[in-house]
């Protein structure tokens, strides 16, 4: 396994600049500001296609199941966009979001429920239509400080919200966002190379903490799987608006284990369907065809073509550079060694899920890319033999019925710390 971190017992802190990490609310001019907040609004509520709302001035939103883009992407993606549609009625003068009974959570989830309800208050003000938002904590305090640092308390500035009791220096939040209209190369370039740049700072923050920092390779790799990730999402969009955010979160829990979690999503194509529409070209189509052929009977064409993405050196956009596709298992690959150096575990695995469209992906270490000895390719088939000539299994891909995200969405959680009572555990077996 290729080292990506360095151990060292002595840092000085590196404060990198704040400037580079926070996300203004109007960041620029007003009218730019609502204009992004009324397309989020738009794209949120297009998620499901519930209509049978409640209608009243006083709506309580319970958040009663796992509320988590990791392994509940449906239920979660339903939830936030009926919200979305239920704040944007007129009548609507009182929203309550009750995390009481919250199991537990993530980054992706949490950022997109505090969008939805930034751009809800956002339309209403606009309209002089004012709505009173209030919220109840999670029973787990374990899941309060993410609510506060970067989820809906944060988003909409409730500062007489801000209850937890957690050590803030234990919370490290990375955020950047790109919504500019403007077609300009320059300026999304610059922006996703300072992204870029700005992450590795903030993930040497947060290895810090567990006494690491990335070697100078590994912080090189990490720039450029970055700066693909942004591009593919800025080639998906398909949109006039450029459209991409991207999170970063790490805290220490009561069992004093330090977990980190990444989100990246963009608003545009889904992955399955920027390959349709290039079918008809064949540097995509002769690495597609084979694979779509083989288990169309089983497995719907959109599944088959996202298992594709997940392949070394394919992608829909070959046709331009034929470098592209190593995205998505450079990522997964990069994380799932951090994870494994930092808890010097062999059990601890990344846990990921991407969400395009209607097709949900996940992982949790079961199915990892292994690389082939004729092409010397990482592949990831999602099978027990990663073998080609076998069908994806339906528990790590699927097709959502009820709710489908109107782009891609990339969620990553993973431990950089153990709780030190499994640690000794584990020791005292071996």
């Amino acid at each position: 396994m290729k080292k990506m971190t360095d151990s060292f017992l002595y840092l000085q802190r590196k404060h990198a600049k704040q400037a580079g990490r926070s996300v203004r609310q109007n960041d620029g001019k007003d009218s730019q500001y609502l204009e992004a907040r009324a397309f989020v609004l738009e794209q949120l509520c297009s998620i499901s296609s519930t209509t049978n709302l409640p209608k009243n001035r006083s709506v309580t939103a319970k958040i009663t199941e796992d509320f988590s883009m990791l392994t509940n992407p449906e239920w979660t993606l339903t939830l936030i966009s009926d919200i979305t549609k239920i704040g944007r009625q007129k009548k609507l003068k009182e929203l309550i979001i009750d995390h009481s009974e919250m199991p537990k959570h993530d980054l992706s989830a949490e950022v997109l429920l505090g969008q939805s309800v930034l751009s809800v208050k956002t339309k209403k003000n606009k309209n002089n239509n004012r709505i009173s938002i209030k919220g109840v904590y999670p029973e787990n305090e374990d899941l309060s400080p993410m609510l506060n640092s970067i989820g809906i308390v944060e988003h909409i500035k409730a500062e007489k919200l801000q209850v937890s009791k957690s050590d803030p220096k234990t919370i490290k939040v990375f955020k950047t966002i790109c919504t500019k209209k403007e077609k300009i190369d320059l300026f999304c370039s610059d922006k996703k190379t300072q992204a870029a740049v700005n992450f590795i700072e903030y993930m040497d923050e947060c290895l810090e903490t567990v006494d690491r920092k990335l070697t100078e390779e590994a912080g090189t790799e990490l720039a450029a799987i970055i700066g693909e990730l942004i591009g593919n999402a800025e080639d998906h969009a398909d949109i006039d608006e450029t459209h991409w955010q991207f999170y970063g979160y790490m805290d220490r829990n009561s069992k004093d284990e330090i977990y980190q979690q990444i989100s990246i999503f963009n608003f545009g194509k889904s992955i399955a369907q920027t390959f349709i529409d290039k079918l008809n070209v064949d540097e995509i189509n002769s690495r597609v065809d084979g694979y779509t052929n083989l288990h169309r009977k089983n497995v719907s064409l959109e599944e088959l073509l996202t298992v594709m993405a997940f392949q070394e050196n394919v992608s829909s956009k070959l046709d331009i550079d034929s470098t592209r596709g190593q995205g998505f298992t450079d990522l997964l690959l990069f994380f799932e060694n951090i994870t494994q150096e930092c808890t010097e575990n062999g059990d601890k695995h990344i846990e990921m899920s991407v969400v395009s469209g209607d097709i949900y992906v996940y992982f949790d270490g079961k199915y990892m890319p292994s690389k082939d000895h004729v092409s010397k390719r990482h592949l990831l088939y999602f099978n027990e033999d990663n073998d080609f000539f076998q069908p994806p299994n339906a528990n790590y891909i699927r097709k959502m019925s009820k709710a489908r995200f109107p782009g891609t969405i990339v969620t990553i959680k993973f431990h950089l710390k153990e709780s030190d009572t499994e640690s000794l555990e584990q020791r005292y077996d071996s």
